[in-house]
């Protein structure tokens, strides 16, 4: 390894991390205010006591979306 280069492992690393920071960032901007309805009908049966927090529920959307980024990383 040349002076000032990174681990390969470290490098991939970072460029993934990077990815998901780009990932969420994009699912925050073009795919959340498409699903805010569905939010709004959600924090009406949460207010309710009949479901989980919109934060925990946003969370999990969040999640599953940075999951599906997962094999357009690898690809």
């Amino acid at each position: 390894m040349r002076r000032g280069e990174m681990p390969m492992d470290t490098q991939s690393a970072m460029l993934f991390g990077a990815f998901l920071v780009a990932w969420v960032a994009m699912m925050a901007a073009m795919m959340l205010p498409a699903v805010l309805p569905v939010v709004r009908l959600y924090s009406r049966a949460a207010t309710a006591g009949n479901a989980a927090p919109v934060v925990i529920f946003v969370a999990g959307y969040l999640a599953l979306w940075s999951a599906a980024g997962i094999p357009a990383f690898l690809a």
